[in-house]
C-alpha cells in the first residue's frame, strides 16, 4: 500500500466531511478503513481510529446507525485488546457506543451497563471531578429518566452541574444543557414549581453565551413558555 495514495484519500474524507458531503465521503473512508487493514493488520490502533472515523461518517448520514454500531464495536475490540477494559480510549469508544444504542432504542438496561463502565474508567483514570466524569454523569441521568427512576435521574444531574459548575464555571453551556435535562425530569414528574426556575436560569446561560437572537435562545424561550 502507498502512504501517498492513503494520505489522499484521508485528505479527501476530511475535505468531503467538512463540506457534510457525507454520502461522498463515506465510500472514501471503507477505503480507508481497507489500506489500513492491509498496512498495519486487523489490530492495529491506527485501524481502530479509522473504525471510529468510519463509525461517525455513517451516523451523521443518519442511515446507516447498524454500520456505524458494527464499526464501532470493531474499533472498541481492537482498543480492548491492545490496552486492556479500563482505557480512555475504550471509555471514548464506549460513549460512541451508547449513543448509537440510544438511536436504534436499544434496551435501557443494556445502556446502563455501558455507561456505568464509563463512568469507572473515567473516576479512575480522570478523577470524578472531570468534566468528561460529568458528561457520563448526565448520559447515566438521560438513561434512569427513561426508565422511570426520576430520583436516581435528579441525583445524577445534579452531580453534573455541580461538577460543571466548579470545572467550567456557572455560566457555562454544559450547565445550561444539564439544567434543561433536569427541568425535564421535573416536567416529568408533574413538578411544574421546579421547572420554571430552571428553564430561566438555563435562559439566562444561553442568551449570555449567544446573544438574544440566536435560535438556541429560540428553543430555551420556547421552553419556557410552557411554564
Amino acid at each position: 500500500v502507498q502512504a501517498s495514495n492513503l494520505e489522499a484519500l484521508i485528505y479527501q474524507v476530511k475535505a468531503l466531511t467538512s463540506e457534510g458531503r457525507y454520502t461522498e465521503a463515506i465510500p472514501l473512508a471503507e477505503q480507508i478503513v481497507e489500506l489500513t487493514e492491509d498496512k498495519f493488520g486487523a489490530e492495529h490502533l491506527e485501524l481502530a481510529a479509522k473504525l471510529n472515523d468510519l463509525g461517525r461518517l455513517y451516523f451523521r448520514q443518519g442511515l446507516d446507525i447498524d454500520k456505524s454500531i458494527v464499526a464501532v464495536k470493531r474499533a472498541l475490540m481492537i482498543y480492548q485488546k491492545a490496552y486492556g477494559p479500563n482505557h480512555l480510549d475504550v471509555a471514548s469508544t464506549l460513549n460512541n457506543l451508547v449513543i448509537l444504542y440510544d438511536l436504534e432504542g436499544y434496551n435501557q438496561n443494556e445502556m446502563e451497563a455501558l455507561v456505568l463502565r464509563i463512568l469507572g474508567i473515567y473516576e479512575k483514570e480522570l478523577g470524578s471531578d472531570h468534566p468528561w466524569f460529568a458528561i457520563a454523569l448526565t448520559r447515566l441521568g438521560t438513561v434512569f429518566q427513561k426508565q422511570g427512576r426520576y430520583d436516581e435521574s435528579e441525583m445524577q444531574f445534579r452531580k453534573a452541574i455541580e461538577i460543571h459548575e466548579k470545572t467550567d464555571g456557572p455560566d457555562d453551556l454544559s450547565v445550561a444543557m444539564v439544567l434543561s435535562y433536569l427541568a425535564n425530569v421535573y416536567r416529568d414528574q408533574g413538578r411544574p414549581e421546579l421547572v420554571e426556575s430552571l428553564y430561566k436560569r438555563n435562559l439566562k446561560i444561553i442568551e449570555k453565551a449567544y446573544g438574544p437572537n440566536h435560535p438556541e435562545v429560540a428553543i430555551s424561550l420556547g421552553n419556557l413558555g410552557g411554564y
